[in-house]
């Protein structure tokens, strides 16, 4: 999953550089979106708070959220990798969000 998790990193930061560069309004839009979310997950991704399961959630919850919204916006755009795909690995329980 972190080898995944890498790559869709990488995928999204290509795909961020590309819309704000070449994007109408629009894209534009609904990229400062997912860059807002893109930055919190990529943060806890690289910093994660040591056995914290809240942060093991948040970090899963915040990567399925945002292959739902790469999957919607870039699929089949150049990187596009099927393993980015929300339905390929779900969000973690959010019995630990809820409890």
């Amino acid at each position: 999953m972190q080898t995944r998790d890498a790559h869709l990193a990488s995928f999204i930061a290509q795909r961020l550089t590309h819309v704000s560069a070449t994007g109408c309004t629009e894209e534009k839009k609904t990229a400062a979106g997912i860059q807002k979310i893109f930055d919190r997950w990529n943060r806890l991704r690289e910093t994660p708070e040591t056995g914290s399961d809240l942060s093991a959630t948040e970090i899963s919850l915040l990567g399925w959220s945002l292959r739902c919204l790469a999957c919607a916006a870039w699929r089949g755009a150049p990187g596009w990798d099927p393993s980015f795909h929300p339905e390929a690995t779900g969000p973690a329980s959010w019995e630990v969000l809820l409890s």
